[in-house]
């Protein structure tokens, strides 16, 4: 079930990503806390707005302009997002407005473990699963069951590397922004403990292929690769001919897609007795359960 507010906006130290999947319901610009440099390089952001009349997403540069504009108003240099960040709390959280608050993770995420390979860190997941397992891990602080699921990004894609090198800057922080009609709440999220490397030149992704293989604590596989991502035909099947897909099936234990990889991991475990993990779609497409079914079968 979904919440009245709308998440909508996830913020690093450095940039501004604004979901295409959400509707901004205020006209409420957010406030945050930007430098001159970072406001410079948010000027092309485009921000998204709801046409209630014809029911779609807008994108408007204009109107992102606006946004970054207003959010610089109060702008001076802020702190870099950390895990040392969190503990001086009045030099991160100065803005004291009761309506713009941001909130800092109740639980201690040096005792998260890692539980959940998610493939594919865009925004769509920053505000879902993310914030999901981040609501989690605040309601049960203390819980030792509740610790082991913390997430693990993993990409395959050369921009999979840069956001691994932003998120790792910031200790895999991240900023979620919320908004409804009459408020906004920001919230620091603490879920993901770590990103594999990605082998996005050689594609032989060693370091994925080993957490999958061999690291039982590993028990969710999660996955927002889009659509395209499934290597799908008009049909609906898998394209068998797709040059990744032949390579995969006739080298099987060189996979380089991320389901040529599961599945090679998959066999691993059933061979040593390791239990399997479940394999979850994220992405926004129908039926994403046999989809996955008809790729991996």
């Amino acid at each position: 079930k979904h919440s009245n507010k709308k998440r909508n906006i996830g913020i690093h130290s450095t940039h501004i990503h604004i979901s295409t999947m959400t509707l901004l319901r205020s006209s409420r610009p957010v406030q945050s806390r930007l430098s001159a440099a970072t406001r410079q390089r948010c000027l092309s952001t485009v921000a998204v707005r709801g046409d209630p009349k014809k029911g779609l997403l807008v994108a408007s540069p204009t109107a992102s302009f606006r946004l970054m504009s207003t959010m610089a108003q109060t702008a001076t240099s802020p702190p870099t997002l950390s895990l040392a960040s969190l503990s001086n709390r009045e030099e991160l959280f100065a803005n004291k407005n009761n309506e713009n608050k941001l909130l800092a993770p109740r639980y201690d995420p040096s005792l998260l473990s890692a539980g959940i390979v998610h493939v594919g860190l865009g925004n769509f997941h920053k505000s879902h699963l993310s914030a999901y397992m981040n609501d989690l891990f605040n309601r049960n602080s203390n819980c030792a069951d509740t610790q082991q699921w913390g997430i693990v990004g993993a990409g395959m894609m050369s921009f999979d590397a840069d956001k691994r090198a932003l998120l790792q800057g910031q200790d895999y922080l991240q900023t979620l922004v919320e908004q409804d009609g009459t408020s906004s709440q920001a919230s620091v999220l603490a879920s993901m403990i770590d990103f594999l490397p990605v082998d996005h030149e050689q594609q032989r992704h060693s370091e994925l292929q080993e957490t999958l293989s061999c690291n039982p604590a590993i028990k969710i596989v999660s996955l927002t690769v889009t659509e395209g991502g499934y290597f799908l035909t008009s049909q609906g099947n898998l394209d068998k001919q797709h040059g990744l897909i032949q390579h995969d099936i006739q080298r099987p234990e060189e996979p380089k897609t991320i389901f040529g990889i599961m599945v090679k991991a998959l066999r691993h475990r059933y061979a040593t007795g390791m239990a399997p993990f479940t394999i979850m779609s994220c992405d926004n497409i129908p039926h994403n359960g046999n989809v996955v079914k008809n790729v991996v079968p």
